[in-house]
């Protein structure tokens, strides 16, 4: 609101309870937190020169209470007067952040139209109309590029879970390497006598199996290769740095009947995706395909809910 034009409105719909520079303390004892919050910031906005109304949303939220700044309390010819009690505002404020006396006030100002010297607006009411007040500040694209390891290429993420997968079974629980390497070409049933969980590998050790190339794309994608295999929540585990394989042996399986809240009677999701375990893993999956939330072939997939 400080550096807002004349013309500005505003709609603010207050919920964390935080003051300029620190968490917001209450003022009012006979007030509640939220309430006491909500005269702060209606206060806040008649300081910098709103006329401030309140409004209730109908939404399902107990911090329903609005405020919308729709006018000015001043004329533009007073603009002077109120960017001093914006100035005074924002030094009650945050003044104890820094030694009294020494705010600075250059990151405050008005954009070359308030002369420190003489303490004047600088222009007519015309001009100040269409001054610039945002100085240096670049908002945000209006699109929002998507970093989360989800706009990979299918492919390329396939082949990094399934090195990942590889390096793991050829360790055994302990950690240490096998004798021989697993062959996860050739899964089998789920009836077998011992599926093989695997070792574990730390990020950073997982990350060596890789060229830079890889890495570079991965790590493009904001949290890289770690943000990747925790995406994969069905395969792997990655807690405190060290990645293992999940195991749906001692999981407690979900059935497709299991009652959701909003009534739901067939849980979201169910048989909608592939089982990586029957596919890609030796001793393919460890539960019977009954008992797995993930479909064992493509005859077993069911369309999204």
């Amino acid at each position: 609101m400080y550096r807002s034009s004349y013309q500005t409105r505003y709609f603010v719909l207050p919920c964390c309870f935080f003051d300029f520079n620190r968490k917001f303390c209450r003022q009012h004892g006979q007030m509640s937190q939220y309430e006491s919050y909500l005269e702060f910031v209606k206060m806040t906005g008649e300081r910098c020169g709103f006329i401030v109304k309140q409004d209730r949303l109908r939404i399902p939220s107990t911090k329903n209470i609005c405020l919308i700044g729709q006018s000015r309390s001043y004329p533009l010819k007073n603009e002077e007067k109120a960017e001093t009690e914006r100035r005074q505002l924002l030094e009650e404020r945050c003044g104890s952040c820094v030694p009294s006396g020494q705010f600075d006030w250059k990151h405050h100002q008005l954009c070359n139209t308030w002369d420190e010297s003489s303490s004047e607006v600088c222009g007519s009411p015309h001009e100040l109309q269409h001054v610039n007040r945002t100085g240096g500040f670049i908002p945000r694209p209006a699109v929002q590029a998507v970093r989360n390891c989800t706009q990979l290429d299918r492919d390329f993420a396939d082949e990094i879970v399934r090195t990942v997968g590889r390096a793991l079974l050829e360790q055994d629980e302990t950690g240490h390497c096998r004798s021989t390497p697993a062959d996860a070409t050739n899964p089998q049933q789920s009836d077998t006598v011992h599926w093989r969980r695997g070792g574990h590998l730390s990020v950073s050790s997982a990350a060596a199996l890789f060229e830079h190339k890889e890495l570079s794309q991965l790590k493009s994608e904001c949290g890289g290769l770690q943000t990747l295999l925790r995406n994969y929540h069905q395969v792997f585990q990655v807690v405190g740095g060290i990645i293992r394989f999940r195991n749906w042996a001692q999981d407690e399986p979900v059935t497709p009947r299991k009652r959701h809240r909003r009534g739901s009677s067939i849980r979201k999701g169910f048989k909608t995706r592939l089982c990586w375990f029957h596919k890609n893993h030796p001793d393919g999956c460890p539960r019977t395909a009954a008992d797995c939330s993930y479909a064992h072939g493509t005859r077993e997939l069911l369309p999204f809910h």
